[in-house]
């Protein structure tokens, strides 16, 4: 378990503080995503997204923008590249080593640098001849995690967002194991400028992120909860500041989910410590 710096009360041991003003550098501004009259080809829902017939090692990026879906790395690793199971699978798409993350973005089919939002993902986790694991980060566009989980192959993955509408995608490795992907289905549904401000108003922020230990939450309105989980999805702390500004320091490196409650909204963000 992650151990957090201790603030204090004499009978307790605490996690954090809670401060009404933290005193940190600014966060990242606001993607700007286009409206159902700007976006130049709307879509409802797209063709399945497969790789049939591209030989191994052919590089995916925006072959697919006509279905509102642009492929990129992540976090420094390469451009997602395809794989060619021949007489099994057919070809798949693969990260840049077979490990790496790669970040599927939902997009302006006209333009492929407006984000499109989805409401439902869907994409194979297909192999049988091994267990793969898969990790699925979905972001609003303010970067706001807003659904993760753990996929086990084989798996028809369906992620469907009633309340919310994702930006982009981050699939990663998970316990070291390799881990491919197939027949992507994306319902981007209606985008409107009433869902874009919902989004941004009910987002929070934590930064810097990554952080060297120390970090800010800042909402709109007041933090009823938060709850801190590891990344095996357990919560090792909670606590109910009733404030709009809280400030951490957590004293280990590691990935951390931050799950933030106000009224009758839940939201999530992962935030990297590195030391």
């Amino acid at each position: 378990m992650k151990q957090f710096t201790i603030f204090t009360f004499a009978f307790s041991i605490l996690l954090f503080s809670v401060t009404s003003n933290a005193q940190t550098a600014s966060p990242d501004k606001v993607t700007y995503i286009r409206t159902s009259s700007e976006i130049q080809n709307p879509k409802s829902l797209t063709d399945t997204i497969t790789f049939n017939g591209l030989v191994s090692g052919t590089t995916i990026t925006n072959q697919y923008q006509n279905k509102g879906v642009v492929f990129t790395g992540y976090a420094g690793s390469g451009n997602p590249v395809t794989y060619d199971y021949t007489g099994s699978y057919g070809s798949v798409l693969i990260s840049d080593n077979w490990y790496n993350p790669l970040r599927v973005n939902f997009v302006d089919t006209g333009s492929g640098t407006f984000y499109h939002l989805a409401r439902n993902i869907e994409f194979n986790n297909p192999i049988t001849t091994e267990v793969d694991y898969i990790s699925v980060h979905v972001y609003d566009s303010a970067n706001v995690l807003l659904y993760h989980y753990l996929s086990t192959s084989p798996e028809h993955v369906v992620i469907n967002l009633a309340t919310s509408s994702a930006a982009y995608m981050v699939l990663d490795d998970s316990s070291g194991t390799a881990y491919v992907v197939d027949n992507i289905l994306v319902d981007f549904g209606p985008t409107s400028q009433a869902g874009i401000n919902e989004v941004q108003k009910t987002s929070f922020i934590v930064f810097p992120n990554p952080s060297n230990g120390n970090i800010a939450i800042r909402n709109e309105n007041n933090i009823d909860e938060i709850k801190i989980e590891n990344i095996l999805g357990q919560t090792i702390y909670t606590t109910k500041p009733n404030q709009k500004n809280v400030s951490l320091q957590l004293a280990e490196p590691g990935l951390f989910f931050v799950k933030l409650t106000s009224g009758n909204k839940t939201k999530s963000q992962r935030v990297v410590i590195t030391k």
